[in-house]
């Protein structure tokens, strides 16, 4: 009589896959579109923090136009809607200095006329640099004229002023409250760059060309 033992009974070609097989795979098919999922992520960043690069950039480019340009044409004369030219406030706070000035370069119309830059805070809080201007003559008073958006990448604004005695021993104004022109004045713009604070200052002498530096990333 044959006898059996257990090894006849062993399947060397089994159909289907085992409990084992399927977790592996599911286990391989997560870690594979995680690593995708990661690529895109970092991508799209990638791309939208140079879009923001780019964008402040271009703010930043357009305001130091502007402010250069209506610095360069302060107007000096006494005007009668506004015998002062140039006048830099006490600042409210470290890095948020409010300037106004008389100047001969409006954004919008052309002649003579008022224009103002500060910090502002939008309803969440964030710092943006204001900006307003009336050209004369009108009848409103330039109080009264509203400050708008000028660049929502702008977070802190700083102003000096010198004299021609200043500019030999070094000294700087924080406030500027004479009747006369200032021989040079410098401003620094101030920037949220990677978590950190970049700054762009330019210097201008008004009636001459002006300087600038960018530091910071």
């Amino acid at each position: 009589m044959r006898s059996f033992s257990h090894t006849d009974f062993v399947f060397r070609n089994r159909s289907g896959v085992t409990l084992l097989e399927v977790l592996i795979t599911l286990v391989l098919t997560a870690l594979l579109f995680a690593i995708l999922y990661s690529a895109l992520f970092l991508t799209s960043r990638s791309q939208w923090g140079l879009r923001s690069r780019m964008r402040r950039e271009e703010q930043l480019t357009r305001v130091y136009a502007q402010m250069r340009l209506q610095l360069l044409n302060l107007y000096s004369s006494p005007h009668p809607l506004a015998p002062q030219a140039l006048r830099i406030a006490p600042a409210v706070h470290e890095k948020r200095k409010e300037f106004i000035f008389l100047t001969s370069s409006l954004s919008s119309d052309r002649g003579v006329g008022m224009v103002g830059y500060r910090i502002q805070e939008d309803q969440e809080g964030r710092p943006y640099l204001a900006y307003k201007e009336l050209a004369f003559p009108k009848e409103e008073f330039f109080d009264s004229v509203p400050w708008t958006v000028l660049s929502e990448s702008i977070s802190g604004l700083l102003v000096k002023a010198q004299t021609e005695e200043d500019l030999a021993s070094g000294k700087y104004r924080e406030e500027w409250n004479e009747p006369f022109l200032p021989a040079r004045i410098e401003v620094t713009l101030l920037y949220p760059s990677s978590g950190e604070e970049g700054i762009f200052s330019f210097k201008v002498a008004p009636g001459l060309l002006s300087w600038e530096k960018g530091l910071g990333p």
